[in-house]
C-alpha cells in the first residue's frame, strides 16, 4: 500500500479531529484527499511535526492526531521522550521505509496508559 493510499483509507477518522501533517507530499495529498479546517499542514519545519502536536495537546482536551515520517521524526528524536513525559496516552509512529521511497510513518493509538505501553525509544 502507497502513502497516498494509507492517507485516502484514514481521511473519514481524520475528519473533525486535530490533525498535524508532516512536511512535504503528505500534506499535500492530505490536502488534496479531504481538507479539513482542523487541519494544519507543516510546511518547511521537518521534525517539528511531533511538538507541535504535543504543544496542541498539553494546551486542550482533544485528541491530536500527528502524520508523521521516519525521516522527520529522526531529525527531532527529543520530543519522544517530553512526549512520553508530559502525555498519559501516546500515538506510536512505525516507520515503513518498504513503503515508497521515502517511507510513512503508520500511526498506531495505545489505548492503555503509558507506562503499560512497548517504549517509544529503545534504551540506551
Amino acid at each position: 500500500m502507497i502513502r497516498s493510499e494509507i492517507l485516502n483509507d484514514i481521511a473519514p477518522i481524520l475528519r473533525d479531529q486535530l490533525v498535524i501533517c508532516n512536511i512535504g507530499i503528505p500534506s499535500q495529498e492530505l490536502h488534496a484527499i479531504d481538507d479539513q479546517p482542523t487541519n494544519f499542514y507543516m510546511l518547511g519545519t521537518m521534525g517539528l511535526a511531533s511538538s507541535i502536536g504535543l504543544g496542541l495537546a498539553l494546551v486542550q482536551k482533544k485528541p491530536v492526531i500527528v502524520i508523521d515520517g521516519d525521516g522527520s521524526v529522526l531529525t527531532n528524536l527529543g520530543t519522544l521522550p517530553t512526549i512520553a513525559n508530559n502525555v498519559p496516552r501516546f500515538v506510536r509512529t512505525e516507520p515503513s521505509p518498504s513503503i515508497e521511497i521515502t517511507g510513512f510513518g503508520c500511526a498506531s493509538a495505545s489505548p492503555s496508559p503509558m507506562e503499560e505501553a512497548s517504549p517509544i525509544v529503545p534504551s540506551m
